[in-house]
Parts: C-alpha cells; sequence; structure tokens
C-alpha cells in the first residue's frame, strides 16, 4: 500500500514537472496563427520548426539580440562558477580546518549572505559599477555574480570537504607534504563530486539570474539570455517558447553528465 502510495505522488509530481515543458514544446512546434483556435491548439498542428529555424537563422534584431544573450550568459555563467570554484575551495577548506567556531559564524554568514534578494542589490551595484564605467560589461556583471555564487559555492565545498577523512590529510603531512600540497593532492581530488555539485548550482545560477542583469546589462550588447528573451513575452510566444527550450539545455545537459557525481555527493550528506 505505501509502495503504491510512493509511485503515484512520483507520478503526480513528473506530471506537475513536465506539463509546462510539454506546453512550451507544442507551443514552440506550432504558428503564431494557431493561438487564435477557438479550440486547444497544442494538438491541432500543422506543426513546423520555423519558430527554431527563426531563432538560429533570422536576420531580425531580435533573434540575434537573443543569440548574443545566450553566448554572454554562457561566458559569465563559466566564469562565475569556475572563479567560485577557485576562490571557494581553499577557503572552505580552511574554514573547514580552522576549528568549530570559524566554521559556524562563516556558515551562518554565508546563508545570511543568501537571504538578501537581489532587487535590494541592484541599486548599490547600479551606481557602484556606473562610478566605475562597468554598466553593460560582462567583466561587471561577472563580479555581481560572483558576490551571489561564492558563498553559497563555499558553503557546499564545507560540506564536501567535511567527507575527506582527517587521518590521510594528517598521513600526507607526516610524509611531509605541505598543508597546500595535502589539499591539492588529498583533498581535491576525494571532494571532486561536492566540487561538481558545486559548480553545476552555482552555473545554473547564474545562468537563470534575470533581476540584476536586467538593472546591470539591459539594452547593452552584454545582455544575458532572460533579458534578451523578455521583450519576446508579449508578442511572440511561439518563438519565446522555443528560445525557452534552448535555454533549458545547458543546465538539463549539466545536471545528466554529472548525475553519478551529484548522487555521490548528496548521499552522504
Amino acid at each position: 500500500m505505501r509502495a503504491t502510495v510512493i509511485r503515484i505522488g512520483l507520478a503526480l509530481l513528473a506530471i506537475w514537472t513536465l506539463t509546462p515543458l510539454l506546453w512550451l514544446a507544442l507551443l514552440s512546434l506550432t504558428e503564431p496563427i494557431a493561438l487564435l483556435h477557438p479550440t486547444i491548439p497544442l494538438l491541432a498542428g500543422p506543426f513546423t520548426l520555423g519558430n527554431y529555424a527563426w531563432l538560429m537563422d533570422s536576420a531580425s534584431a531580435q533573434a540575434h539580440a537573443v543569440r548574443a544573450g545566450f553566448a554572454n550568459s554562457l561566458i559569465v555563467a563559466v566564469a562565475v562558477s569556475t572563479l567560485s570554484i577557485l576562490l571557494g575551495a581553499p577557503a572552505a577548506f580552511g574554514v573547514l580546518r580552522g576549528g568549530r567556531r570559524l566554521r559556524g559564524s562563516f556558515l551562518v554568514g554565508s546563508l545570511v549572505s543568501r537571504a538578501v534578494p537581489p532587487i535590494a542589490l541592484a541599486v548599490p551595484f547600479f551606481w557602484f559599477f556606473a562610478q566605475r564605467d562597468l554598466l553593460g560589461a560582462r567583466v561587471g556583471l561577472t563580479a555581481a555574480y560572483l558576490g551571489l555564487a561564492a558563498p553559497l559555492a563555499v558553503w557546499m565545498l564545507v560540506a564536501a570537504f567535511a567527507g575527506v577523512p582527517a587521518e590521510l590529510i594528517a598521513a600526507a603531512r607526516v610524509d611531509g607534504a605541505t598543508r597546500w600540497q595535502a589539499f591539492l593532492r588529498v583533498a581535491l581530488p576525494l571532494a571532486a563530486p561536492g566540487i561538481g555539485a558545486a559548480w553545476i548550482v552555482a552555473f545554473v545560477g547564474c545562468w537563470n539570474e534575470f533581476t540584476l542583469a536586467q538593472f546591470l546589462v539591459a539594452a547593452s550588447p552584454a545582455q544575458t539570455f532572460p533579458v534578451a528573451v523578455a521583450p519576446m513575452l508579449g508578442s511572440m510566444p511561439n518563438q519565446l517558447s522555443a528560445a525557452s527550450l534552448v535555454g533549458i539545455l545547458p543546465a538539463a545537459v549539466l545536471a545528466l553528465l554529472a548525475q553519478r557525481r551529484l548522487r555521490d555527493f548528496v548521499r552522504p550528506l
């Protein structure tokens, strides 16, 4: 009985999760005129790939902005997630070895910083970047996103390094390794699943972020994918659906490729 209830719950959850994606997929394969059909147009057809062709090949300003936004989001998200790991991994390892009080204070501070909504930071960031001529620049957006992504990355990396046996670090130190060598040669390889999970979480967070990007890079060559597709919401729903599905691909592919590493990281927790 309990197994049946669980299966029904999982089936309902799958339907709840996949229905919007199915709606987007079918809407992206229909002509705009199908929206005026008196009945539900999703299964009425005819279907077409014209919306995807428009997205990939059209010379219109909106299609070009979407393609450029996709590239900008990819560059910024990869840069921020990589920098979060490069800066956060040594910080997490040092916090973990620095004692319980330091660890607790640092982790609470990291979580509190995540509780601040991005809209509350938008105006200070805008003023700060305007003074330094960083508005409309990928460098400025990368710096802003790094301040949001790094605390969560450090919090996850502390949990990852906590799974590394202290005895192995001590044994490496006895064998003559410096603390930095023990970190690079022992702790990092063993914490690889957690590092991969932190990288993916940072990437997805930057990829989906809209509020700061709207303030800092909107209507500039550096605008990101969410900002680029926003003007399509009211007037181009079919093309917007195609663009939305394309925008889901990077995070979905990352999750599929790193599924085993994510499972290995979550299991010890």
